[in-house]
């Protein structure tokens, strides 16, 4: 099978140009709140009752407790972080967001009947499609950096100088591993605010996947270019006459 390292190549890019529409669709899919909440606290939104054994439902229920929230802390922000004469302290701010966060919890519970704890425990999931999609699509990128630096270090040491490449190969690994960790972090928060609508996250950067499984990402990283190094070195390798080797 000739021009393997180009079809492999091809592949990725073509993954990564479909995610990326998808990502920004689901992003884009969030319903923007009324605004009139971060003025007075009380909510604005539909009134109906749902059923929580409906995927759709639960759904609603989960988005609106997140609105809810991000509205709290757009109350918060513009009624005492950007005044600096009305400042009151971390402990101050933390309880006008909080009463504001609950009157709006205890609106969502009216409309939707639906206990007061549920909607403060809805508040805390996340919507696993995006979350997926997200990592998706920084995993592919994070692969084709991997086969693109896995073949220019093969090709520097010779396809023949099995011990230096693989000393090579495990000493970049680590690095790159590094570089991805950080950048899908950064990616995945920037995909975060995207999706909320608000660039101050806050304690809720630690609900993201990528931050809670920071080790996680690392070792699979590092795993993932051994592992993609060892195909890149079989494509280039001199023994294997008829492959070619086409970037």
């Amino acid at each position: 099978m000739p021009v393997r390292g180009m079809a492999l190549g091809n592949r990725c890019a073509v993954w990564i140009s479909l995610l990326i529409p998808l990502a920004v669709a689901l992003i884009g899919c969030t319903r923007h709140p009324d605004r009139r909440a971060e003025v007075d606290c009380e909510w604005h939104e539909d009134s109906r009752r749902l059923d929580l054994q409906r995927f759709g439902d639960r759904a609603h229920l989960r988005d609106d407790a997140i609105v809810a929230e991000d509205l709290a802390i757009g109350h918060a922000d513009s009624g005492v972080g950007r005044r600096p004469a009305r400042f009151i302290g971390i402990a101050g701010y933390d309880r006008v967001r909080n009463e504001c966060m609950e009157r709006l919890f205890s609106g969502i519970s009216t409309s939707h009947g639906v206990p007061l704890d549920v909607v403060r425990e809805y508040r805390l999931r996340r919507n696993r499609l995006t979350d997926a999609a997200v990592i998706g699509i920084f995993a592919l990128l994070y692969c084709w950096t991997t086969y693109l630096v896995a073949g220019l270090i093969i090709r520097r040491f010779g396809s023949d100088q099995t011990v230096l490449v693989t000393v090579a190969i495990v000493v970049v690994s680590f690095g790159i591993a590094w570089a991805g960790m950080m950048l899908g972090e950064v990616w995945s928060i920037l995909m975060e605010v995207l999706r909320v609508g608000r660039g101050h996250l806050g304690y809720r950067t630690e609900r993201i996947p990528w931050v809670q499984h920071r080790f996680a990402a690392f070792v699979t990283g590092v795993i993932a270019f051994w592992f993609i190094a060892a195909l890149r070195y079989r494509t280039i390798s001199p023994s294997r006459p008829g492959v070619i080797e086409v970037e």
